[in-house]
């Protein structure tokens, strides 16, 4: 039974990049991927101790400058250093929104006060952080972003032969390099959505998720393991 109708291909075509009915080989019963809308870059700001006069951090090349002498060096971005750790926070993120709030969000953290959440408003665009302060902010850029073009979503649909079942292992080649994220749910039959609570291991090597079914009698001749994938090409 085919994951989509011809019809839903049809306004996923006309709405989204799509490639569908992907060649993987005749052990895949159905493939299809749409061009997932990438991820975003993310990262935080912390203040470990409150910020002194001179201190800066720099986001994505535009520098703040702590300051309590109404004084900062020409070209940076003036940030008021308050009583507390928490209070310069909430002034550094204040500034960061000011300046560049169109495509960068930033919040000091409601529990974590002293904390400021970064992330890009454009998936794929890279956040970068620094600091000149001597430890007393700590900057972390998650360098996870991956551009529209990079992430795929696949949707893929597998039967279980009585092959695999001998050999202990379902191998699965998704035609992509890396995979990012995988979800699998596995069913009793095409006919029958009763899921199979199997215990094996899950193996992944670059584009190849393999099921180990080693000393395990979970997976049979004719389950069915249905998997969403996301990955770079």
């Amino acid at each position: 039974m085919a994951l989509l109708t011809a019809g839903q291909q049809a306004s996923l075509n006309r709405a989204l990049p799509i490639a569908t009915t992907l060649g993987l080989g005749s052990r895949l019963t159905q493939a299809e991927s749409l061009q997932a809308p990438g991820r975003i870059g993310t990262g935080h700001i912390r203040i470990a101790t409150n910020l002194q006069d001179g201190d800066t951090v720099t986001v994505n090349g535009v520098i703040y400058e702590a300051d309590n002498t109404a004084a900062v060096t020409a070209g940076n971005i003036l940030v008021t250093i308050g009583g507390t750790a928490a209070l310069t926070a909430t002034a550094l993120a204040a500034a960061i929104r000011a300046n560049q709030g169109h495509h960068i969000k930033a919040a000091a953290h409601a529990t974590d006060t002293t904390v400021i959440d970064m992330a890009m408003r454009v998936p794929g665009a890279p956040l970068s952080l620094a600091t000149t302060s001597g430890g007393r902010a700590v900057v972390q850029d998650n360098a996870e972003e991956l551009a529209p073009t990079e992430l795929q979503v696949y949707v893929l649909r597998r039967t279980v032969t009585a092959e695999d079942d001998t050999r202990d292992r379902v191998r699965i080649d998704t035609g992509l390099t890396t995979i990012v994220a995988h979800h699998k749910r596995i069913i009793t039959s095409s006919t029958n959505n009763t899921e199979i609570a199997w215990t094996g291991a899950t193996v992944i090597t670059g584009g190849v998720i393999e099921l180990d079914n080693t000393g395990s009698t979970d997976l049979a001749a004719g389950h069915i393991i249905e998997l969403l994938v996301v990955g770079t090409l």
